[in-house]
Order: structure tokens, then sequence, then C-alpha cells
């Protein structure tokens, strides 16, 4: 089946979820059902809301879950989105990430920084350990960023890079993170 990879809620403030945003999946939802497509949401920021869509439509066949490596330190306050919602995971956004970096714990957009794996504070054994046990066996996609976020420059070595050289530096670091599963590098 396609999947559409979507996020349930875009926001940093109202975390409150609403019956009228519930019917408005529902009806995406249904679509999805007759075109037969998996509608996999993220966790990202207002996880009130992945929540809501991943309760409200648990049985429907279209559900399905994208696990985001980076959200779930900084968006997600390191929450095991996984022991969560694996058994509906259909997709992976890998990348690295900073956590939070405001000390009161305030989330803010330039804290999702894609950076490469092994660049960050991400624990890859646990994360693979963690996916292999969801029995996860498709591809894993990285979600990364070349670009410095506002008044951020983790990424800036890697704009420095020729395109040549940064390709060829996300692919050692797909072998690597690949090389902490249990199944083989086929799945990068």
């Amino acid at each position: 089946m396609p999947i559409v990879i979507t996020h349930a809620f875009v926001g940093f403030e109202d975390h409150t979820t609403t019956d009228m945003g519930l019917e408005r999946y529902a009806r995406v939802m249904k679509k999805a059902e007759e075109l037969e497509v998996i509608m996999a949401f993220e966790n990202t920021e207002g996880e009130e809301f992945l929540a809501a869509v991943m309760t409200e439509f648990k049985s429907s066949p279209s559900l399905g879950f994208c696990w985001d490596t980076g959200h779930e330190m900084c968006y997600n306050h390191s929450k095991d989105m996984l022991a969560l919602y694996g058994d509906k995971l259909v997709g992976t956004h890998i990348s690295d990430n900073l956590g939070i970096s405001d000390f009161e714990g305030r989330i803010v957009p330039s804290d999702d920084l894609h950076l490469l794996p092994f660049d960050g504070i991400a624990d890859w054994d646990y994360n693979m350990a963690r996916l292999d046990k969801c029995g996860f066996e498709g591809a894993l996609t990285f979600e990364l960023d070349r670009r410095h976020k506002h008044n951020r420059h983790e990424t800036d070595a890697y704009f420095d890079m020729s395109f040549e050289a940064y390709i060829a530096s996300c692919y050692m670091r797909a072998c690597r993170v690949a090389s902490k599963r249990r199944l083989s590098t086929k799945h990068i």
C-alpha cells in the first residue's frame, strides 16, 4: 500500500484537541481507506493530537505511524514513541539531535536540527534495539538538513562540504546505523 507521511499537528502553543479536528481526519481516513493508502502520522510537537488520531482510528487499516528520531528527542521530551505506536510503524525519519535547548524545557522549532546520526546525543544502540523490538523491516529513511536554523550553527560543517562529500558521509552514517540492527543493511 502507498504511504503518506503527515503531521497530526504543527504548532507550539495550543495543544487542545477538538471534535472538529477529529471529524476532519475522519474524512481523510475514510478516503485513505477507499484509495488503499496508509496515513502515517509522525510524532511531532503537540503529542495530544497524535494520541487522539492514533486512538480514534486505531482499527482503520489505513492508520500508520512514522517514527521521527529527532522529534522524539526534542518535541517529545525523549518519550519512547515506539512503545506507544510501534505496532503501527510503517516508516521512519532518522536524524540526530541535541534535545531541547531551553533550560526551562520550552520547545522551539530550531531544536529540530536534522543532524547526521552520531553528530548529536542520540543513543543509536538503544534506538535500533527499540526499532527491532517492533519487528520493523522497512527502509530506514533519513530526514537530514544541510542548512542551519535561526541562531543555530550545528549544521554549518555540512553546508561547507561538497554535495558529494555530504552524500558520502550520509551513506557512511546510514551504514553505521543499520549495523546496530539485528537486520541486514538491505534496509537502508
